[in-house]
């Protein structure tokens, strides 16, 4: 199955050489991940971060109950080798962060309202 795992940059040397420890946390998806690794890094104050895809067997893998944000989450309850790394992705996260967080253009202002004067009162019809 293939899982992913982000974190912050200075991790990434010590995931190549001694792969992912007991208990480590991972998602079934990329996007998820990316957020991850992009929210650690901001609130660590970490250089970059990066992601790693990860090819385990099925059996080493526990669906755990997810955190309010993650939707499925996923465990490696005996960690994982290097040998599962399949690929690093280090390229910058924010192009896939929710558009909610970008910075947005003024709405266009609205047309101006001319001073109109009052209607005269209208003549009463002819009975």
């Amino acid at each position: 199955m293939i899982v992913y795992h982000g974190t912050t940059a200075d991790c990434r040397a010590g995931i190549i050489e001694h792969g992912l420890y007991p208990g480590t946390y991972v998602a079934p998806n990329k996007a998820l991940s990316q957020d991850y690794a992009y929210d650690r890094a901001i609130t660590l104050g970490a250089d970059a971060c990066v992601v790693f895809e990860l090819d385990v067997p099925d059996a080493m893998i526990a669906k755990v109950e997810a955190w309010w944000w993650t939707g499925e989450q996923l465990l490696l309850p005996l960690g994982c080798p290097p040998s599962c790394i399949v690929e690093i992705d280090d390229t910058d996260p924010r192009p896939y962060q929710a558009v909610e967080n970008e910075a947005r253009q003024p709405a266009e202002p609205a047309a101006p309202v001319e001073a109109q004067t009052p209607a005269s009162s209208p003549e009463p019809p002819d009975a």
